[in-house]
């Protein structure tokens, strides 16, 4: 089991004041280009890349809300042979609230992969060379999130994490936990999902879990809901199954949030990222399923800032049959899933 910590990152800070390529108040150009930073640096050398869009203010098939370390690679392409990088971490970085991108929105965020460059071997010819970097998710490419960095020479040294002053970190550190990410169906009325009318005030959800594979439960808003509390109740017996246990999660933002349709690839999705985080640590190496066999959402109210429901599903007599996936997307995010 990986330590969890949560940290400010000084590492995000300069990734992020960098900004993306293309962010929501420029227009863009031409083909989505991932930031890269740094712009050059030498073979062996630690460089970070942006591995989706998210920091985009649309919902496209870029957008990525399950990545870890295990699932990514990292290419780099010369031009004599390509290498795998030494990936490092994978790890997400918000947008500062006090920015004109927050401005714009309530929050963005991006998944960042920290990785060591190749040593030798890629390169024939006299230094510098263009070295295309491309993003490999289960070993398959992304063909639409390919970057590049200027290579100067070799001879780099890899970033030593847990070295650098206020940041004594491992890799480790930075990943995920094991959580699945709630982001809202768009719907046409309240009886098949959220609408982008709606001003929220508070999301009730119960989640049932198998203890004998999770545990430490913990909630978080996710980007549609900055600012919100998140408050997670004492586990209880569920009532479907004494095997399982269930939390209540409240999330409240009392001047309301609203969930915003955004231009999609998929059209059933709302806003531009998850509304609520539920995070657990895997505690069996037995637990060898996906996290969707472990986790259920079994009831879900929504209300808006004047406290009116929009949402109270199901009835008493439907929960054993209600899941959530009328009015969510579920993104699981599983590191610790034993191989």
């Amino acid at each position: 089991m990986r330590r969890k910590s949560h940290v400010t990152l000084i590492l995000a800070i300069l990734v992020a004041a960098h900004g993306c390529t293309y962010g929501h108040q420029e227009p863009q150009s031409g083909p989505y280009q991932p930031l890269v930073f740094p712009g050059e640096a030498r073979l062996g050398a630690s460089a970070f890349m942006v591995i989706d869009s998210n920091q985009f203010q649309i919902g496209d098939e870029l957008e990525r809300y399950d990545l870890y370390r295990d699932r990514v690679q990292i290419r780099v392409q010369g031009n004599a042979t390509s290498a795998i990088a030494n990936l490092r971490s994978v790890f997400a970085i918000e947008t500062g609230r006090a920015t004109r991108d927050a401005e714009l929105r309530a929050n963005s965020w991006v998944m960042v992969a920290f990785f060591d460059l190749p040593t030798s071997g890629i390169f024939t010819g006299p230094y510098p060379h263009d070295a295309q970097l491309s993003l490999e998710v289960d070993g398959n490419p992304v063909p639409a999130l390919q970057g590049s960095i200027w290579v100067i020479g070799e001879g780099g040294q890899p970033t030593s994490m847990n070295a650098m002053p206020l940041l004594p970190l491992l890799e480790d550190e930075l990943e995920p936990r094991t959580m699945v990410r709630l982001r809202a169906s768009a719907g046409t009325s309240g009886s098949n999902g959220f609408l982008s009318s709606w001003t929220i005030g508070a999301i009730q959800v119960d989640v049932d879990y198998d203890p004998n594979c999770l545990e430490q439960p913990s909630a978080h808003a996710g980007s549609e809901a900055v600012g919100a509390t998140v408050s997670v109740g004492p586990p209880t017996q569920s009532p479907l199954n004494s095997a399982l246990e269930r939390i209540h999660v409240v999330l409240s933002r009392p001047s309301g949030f609203q969930v915003l349709s955004a231009t999609s690839a998929d059209p059933s999705r709302l806003g531009t990222g998850p509304i609520l985080d539920i995070a657990f640590d895997r505690n069996s190496t037995s637990c060898t399923n996906p996290l969707s066999q472990y986790v259920k959402v079994r009831a879900l109210k929504v209300f808006d800032r004047d406290g009116l429901p929009k949402i109270s599903q199901p009835s008493p007599s439907e929960e054993a049959q209600f899941d959530g996936s009328q009015y969510f997307h579920f993104h699981y995010v599983d590191p610790d899933r034993p191989s």
